[in-house]
């Protein structure tokens, strides 16, 4: 599970990384046209693959986000400001699967008229990584208005790995980004990430009245944070005006930017004093005057002008004895968060029993706030050693906190995911424990016959990336409930083999849920193909009326072209002659013109 770091980059590559659209015109711009009060809706698609670590150990996370994004004009009298809000349709998050509740919060944002975003307005009390998501759904919609004949141009901005400039160049109605450089304000002699750029192409955006009407773009990214860390983006984006009418937007009732402050945060616990757990009590004391006075870890958390999961654990490797000012440090509010999240996930990576305890007392602690709680739960996927019995305890008791609500409940299902990452992690090393573990969640899913429970104990199973859990996993398609064949499609997605393909081309022919089709065909999409499972996709294109099921099974053959020219071609013409969708036969008609 990734660090704060990452979570952060995770939803912002897909914004402020993606980034900068331009609208071309025969003469000067005159800006886009808004009107105080003007509503807009619009379906929204981002779909984000993210492969960040180290040379030693990769992790991949995948970012699905769709649904309508709402605006309101509440401005216009110098820049403009829109009330924004979205309702999720589908989102696929595997740090937590309860985000889509903080992702429906209303906020605010400024632009100037020519698009360039200037600043966001988010409730008040709204922790620094949930203010990066609702961002991120915007980002990627900043627009640039430039004059005709303009051939590249630069815009400054910043993200949690520090600020940069991005270099971007115009040919034709087509955009790309030519170079990303990050900049150090601090030291010329500390390094910066480098940006490769592997693929960048985005749409220019040509009627400016109203906002948008449309915005299509996709990036493929390499962020190399040298020599510890390394992200690698593949992000595509699709926005689309909605015509018809749509339900009533949260965004639609903010009159001004000051009701965004007192929009009520869900399921937000009062702060409480903090307390160390009856475990920590259990830890050997030191003296009052020895933990007030050790302050060695603290000071060299905030004496570090950059902080590395890698650097801090080899640090606290050397440093064990350091690890008795955890709690202290955590309960100290000098600590900024961003360093508290890496302590957790460095406590992680660390993963010695003592550091295990440590991150174990944090995430039992209901006295603590509720995303340092989160974090560590996350942190525990880290592990590249078994997990104690009391963690994997913890891990697999969390089940228990289903019915619950708000960080309980989030806890909950983060624990059971973390539990089959732990699994992939410690396979090679320690296959025995591994294999104990994967057991005894598939005792768990036998257990269960609540459809929320099964779908996060499936996904977990396929989080271990076992070739050998592809039958378990595949034997739910038979279940009744279509979000456990969902969670099915997206579990064996990661598994390997034949196994988990044929399981997926096969329940690909007979699934009549259009929402379970799209997740079928998309899991598909991520796995090298054969003809057989080709045949499945292009039987499904041909069979089905339903356009968003057919423009997943577009994409797909799009993709695997050159494995079955002569099937994809027949089965485009084919199916052109029956596609009432305009955005569907011009994918098919490009699809086999290339």
């Amino acid at each position: 599970m990734p660090t704060k770091k990452t979570t952060l980059i995770i939803m912002t590559a897909a914004g402020i990384l993606l980034a900068a659209y331009l609208l071309l015109y025969t003469k000067e711009p005159k800006g886009f046209v808004f009107h105080k009060g003007d509503r807009t809706s619009y379906s929204y698609e981002m779909h984000s693959v993210i492969r960040y670590g180290n040379e030693d150990s990769f992790k991949n996370l995948d970012t699905e986000i769709s649904g309508v994004l709402s605006t309101k004009v509440l401005d216009t009298s110098e820049d403009v400001t829109l009330a924004i809000s979205f309702s999720p349709e589908k989102i696929k998050y595997d740090i937590n699967p309860e985000i889509e509740k903080y992702l429906s919060l209303p906020f605010s944002v400024k632009m100037e008229k020519y698009g360039k975003i200037i600043s966001f307005n988010t409730p008040e009390g709204l922790d620094e990584e949930t203010a990066y998501l609702l961002k991120a759904l915007i980002h990627p919609l900043e627009t640039i208005l430039s004059t005709a004949g303009m051939k590249e141009y630069s815009r400054k901005s910043s993200d949690n790995l520090g600020p940069f400039t991005a270099h971007y160049e115009i040919k034709g109605q087509n955009i790309t980004k030519s170079k990303v450089k990050y900049i150090d304000l601090e030291s010329d002699n500390i390094d910066t990430p480098t940006v490769k750029i592997i693929q960048s192409r985005h749409n220019a955006v040509k009627d400016t009245s109203g906002w948008l009407n449309e915005l299509k773009g996709s990036e493929h990214l390499i962020i190399d944070d040298k020599p510890f860390y390394m992200t690698e983006v593949k992000t595509d984006i699709n926005l689309q005006k909605l015509s018809g009418a749509v339900a009533k937007s949260p965004a639609w009732d903010i009159e001004k930017v000051s009701d965004i402050s007192i929009i009520p945060l869900p399921a937000k616990k009062p702060e409480k004093i903090i307390r160390i757990s009856a475990k920590e009590e259990t830890e050997p004391k030191h003296s009052t005057s020895e933990r007030t006075n050790s302050k060695e870890l603290s000071d060299y958390l905030l004496n570090s002008k950059k902080l590395y999961i890698s650097t801090l654990t080899e640090y606290l490797s050397a440093n064990e004895n350091q690890l008795d000012e955890v709690m202290d440090i955590i309960n100290n509010p000098n600590v900024p968060a961003n360093t508290v999240s890496i302590l957790l996930s460095s406590l992680g990576t660390l993963g010695t029993e003592k550091a295990q305890r440590l991150l174990l007392s944090v995430a039992e602690n209901d006295g603590l706030d509720d995303n340092v709680r989160f974090q560590a739960v996350m942190a525990f996927s880290q592990l590249n050693m078994p997990p104690t019995d009391s963690v994997l305890e913890f891990l697999l008791s969390g089940t228990d906190k289903f019915g619950q609500v708000g960080i309980q409940r989030d806890i909950g299902s983060t624990s059971i995911l973390a539990a089959g990452v732990i699994i992939e992690n410690i396979s090679a090393d320690y296959p025995q424990e591994a294999e104990e573990i994967n057991e005894k969640l598939i005792r768990l899913l036998e257990q269960y016959s609540d459809e929320y429970v099964r779908g996060v104990l499936i996904l977990s199973l396929g989080n271990t990336k076992n070739v050998e859990n592809a039958s378990a996993i595949a034997s739910n398609f038979s279940s009744e409930k279509f979000t456990v064949r969902i969670a099915t499609a997206d579990a064996l997605e990661k598994i390997p083999g034949d196994t988990a393909k044929t399981a997926l081309a096969e329940q690909l022919a007979k699934e009549n849920i259009p929402n379970v089709s799209i997740s079928i065909l998309k899991s598909l999409n991520k796995n090298e193909l054969g003809q057989n499972e080709l045949q499945a996709v292009a039987n499904q294109l041909l069979s089905s009326g339903l356009p968003s099921v057919r423009h997943s099974a577009i994409l797909l053959l799009s993709d695997h072209k050159e494995t079955a020219p002569e099937l994809v071609e027949t089965t485009f013409k084919k199916a052109l002659r029956s596609e009432t969708s305009r955005e569907n036969a011009k994918l098919m008609i490009k699809g086999y013109a290339k």
